[in-house]
């Protein structure tokens, strides 16, 4: 007598993997959003270099390529810091670690 058990774990982990990607890249689409909401424009270049980066299949990057995109986050000394990219991920952020959560509950 055998006794023959086939796992389906790594199946249920493609499964988790692909639903947790399209969290990470809605997040990632709704971060570049509401960040190009406020991005300070002068001549419109800083807000037109803005874009999504897909890393892997679970790792997004939003990217501002300007020069000049460090420093109108963050200031420096001789100007203010005029965050946009920070403020609109500290507001998604908790929305898909939610989603994400529920995923594997």
């Amino acid at each position: 007598m055998s006794v023959h058990l086939t796992s389906r774990i790594g199946e249920l982990s493609a499964e988790v993997e692909q639903k947790t990607g399209m969290v990470i890249r809605k997040g990632a689409l709704d971060i570049l959003s509401e960040s190009h909401d406020d991005v300070p424009v002068k001549t419109g270049h800083l807000k037109s270099t803005g874009h999504i980066v897909e890393v892997s299949p679970t790792r997004a990057e939003i990217r501002y390529d300007a020069d000049y995109a460090l420093y109108v986050e963050e200031g420096t000394r001789h100007m203010r810091a005029q965050p946009f990219l920070k403020p609109a991920f500290d507001h998604v952020e908790p929305m898909v670690m939610a989603a994400i959560k529920a995923l594997v509950k």
